[in-house]
């Protein structure tokens, strides 16, 4: 409890998450892949692993959950999760939101990217794994981040600063792509757009980033003065951001053929692009569900009002 609430105290933002929110997310999620990593392989292969070729419907979601290798699988996936969980939980300034985003990344979004991905022309090999659930919450979690600049921090950005940190990673994967190397024209036309609509959106949030800067630079200056633990903390939380803002490239790396297994870039690519830009949509239509709940209407004292009365005098006739 006592170091609950230093963290607390280093970060106020965490006062809003629940033990209920801590135990789902970091507790169950993880129970739930290590449980289905242990049961026997031809349980696994006949309702879990997706087949192109024939599959079982529990495949289509199931197999985002699975995993056959503990250390060049399983782990990473567990670890690039937990550490994009320690941001949002930091950052995020819309509970709701987040469950939102959880609830479509772990149920349709998943059924969404194995349909895709078996309705490709090309036969893949076996597709399992919690890779697209994990890109999912790294484009979510840069978001945050955004959203965060912006309604904490008060920084003027717009939703083109999003598209820096996607056409930056997109560069990076377009430049190490071994497909457009025997292609240089078409290399340098794809990385000559994507540059024009770097430098674009560079200018269009110019001023906000030159405040980002300078609002990084005050609390770096600040944060030594705080203690080692207050240093600690925050030089992690900052870490792992700029860590999250260059993941693109580690996820569609430039040989996806590893210890014998395909990467399925594909689904990375779909579940980041999701976990980036679809929170933009759900602010936009749905601002009321984030919004305070107004306040109770306030009963006034009633006014008694008195009105005048009148006495009908009827003369009897006569």
């Amino acid at each position: 409890m006592n170091c609950c609430k230093k963290l607390i105290q280093y970060n106020p933002n965490l006062e809003k998450w629940n033990k209920a929110d801590f135990f789902c997310f970091f507790i169950v999620i993880p129970a739930i892949l290590l449980l289905i990593f242990l049961l026997p392989q031809p349980v696994k292969d006949a309702f879990f692993i997706l087949n192109s070729a024939s599959f079982s419907y529990s495949s289509l979601l199931l197999a985002n959950y699975t995993h056959t290798v503990f250390l060049g699988h399983l782990f990473p996936n567990l670890m690039v999760y937990l550490c994009a969980l320690i941001v949002i939980f930091n950052l995020e300034v819309e509970k709701k939101r987040f469950y939102i985003i959880s609830l479509l990344l772990f149920l349709p979004i998943s059924i969404i990217i194995s349909v895709v991905s078996i309705s490709l022309p090309v036969r893949l090999p076996p597709i399992l794994g919690f890779s697209a659930i994990v890109a999912g919450f790294i484009g979510y979690t840069i978001y945050v981040t955004f959203d965060y600049l912006k309604k904490k921090e008060r920084i003027e950005l717009d939703n083109f600063y999003l598209f820096i940190i996607f056409f930056v990673n997109a560069i990076i994967v377009v430049w190490q792509s071994p497909t457009l190397n025997n292609s240089d024209d078409s290399k340098m036309i794809i990385l000559g757009l994507a540059l024009l609509c770097l430098i674009g959106a560079i200018y269009q949030n110019f001023n906000g980033i030159v405040k980002i800067l300078k609002t990084l630079a005050d609390r770096f200056s600040i944060i030594p003065t705080r203690g080692i633990g207050y240093f600690t903390y925050w030089y992690i939380i900052f870490g792992l951001i700029c860590l999250i803002y260059v993941m693109l490239p580690f996820m569609i790396p430039s040989e996806i053929r590893v210890n014998g297994s395909i990467i399925n870039t594909l689904s990375h690519f779909l579940g980041y692009v999701f976990g980036l830009f679809f929170p933009m949509a759900i602010d936009h239509f749905l601002p009321s569900a984030f919004a305070a709940p107004p306040p109770f209407p306030q009963i006034l004292p009633t006014k008694f009002i008195k009105f005048p009365t009148f006495s009908l005098k009827i003369r009897a006739a006569s």
